[in-house]
């Protein structure tokens, strides 16, 4: 069970992890976000030779596993968390594999890529943050190439909802709302799918979780 702050915790803890609780949020994000981020990346159909970017990978512990499972991708994180950026300096793929972490002063609405730059983008639990999710989505379809391909994994309300947290500035979605704006952003072949599990909470328990994880392209891929 965490040492948590005695106002509980807020969604910005999870948006922007910090500091000692940051630190602390970061084992538990690994253990209830790790199904999450391999059933998102098996949804990509992960390449050889693939540029990999991962929006608001934390502290990156799944990197090393990750990096494993896809031999040959070359891999970027963006995060915008100062205490999750330099847990990821430490990171023992760094060493091993092919990639890099970039931090970045906000979640996204100019990626600090050129465009058509990536084959496939893959983000866990950061949807909720954006203030302006079309501006966010807009950029990931940029730097994409054609026919490249974005996997969005994110709770469940029904799952949400159940969390002790403050949910202040952050807004959930249902999976049919994704898809509907991707399809207002110009990706096509959108698919959705839902996983359930038990996850565990910042207060030591576990619950029933159910998440999505929805998959779009770019372009039409037979062009």
């Amino acid at each position: 069970m965490l040492n948590l702050p005695n106002d509980g915790l807020s969604a910005a803890d999870f948006a922007r992890p910090e500091g000692p609780v940051g630190r602390q949020l970061a084992n538990l994000m690994y253990e209830s976000n790790e199904s999450m981020i391999f059933h998102a990346a098996d949804v990509l159909a992960i390449q050889p030779d693939d540029q990999l970017l991962e929006i608001g990978q934390a502290s990156g512990q799944h990197l090393f596993e990750l990096m494993q499972r896809y031999e040959g991708v070359t891999y970027t994180g963006v995060e915008h968390a100062h205490t999750m950026h330099h847990l990821c300096l430490n990171n023992e793929a760094l060493t091993q594999f092919n990639c890099q972490f970039i931090k970045v002063a906000a979640y996204s609405y100019l990626l600090p890529f050129t465009d058509n730059q990536f084959e496939k983008i893959l983000t866990v639990n950061v949807i909720y943050f954006y203030s302006r999710i079309m501006a966010a989505l807009q950029e990931y379809r940029r730097v994409l190439k054609p026919g490249g391909c974005v996997a969005i994994a994110f709770k469940d309300i029904r799952t949400l909802v159940t969390a002790p947290l403050d949910f202040t500035g952050m807004i959930m979605y249902e999976p049919y709302t994704i898809r509907e704006l991707l399809v207002e952003t110009g990706f096509v072949d959108i698919e959705v799918s839902s996983y359930y599990e038990h996850s565990p909470r910042a207060d030591g328990h576990h619950n029933e979780c159910c998440y999505h994880v929805v998959k779009a392209y770019n372009s039409d891929r037979s062009n």
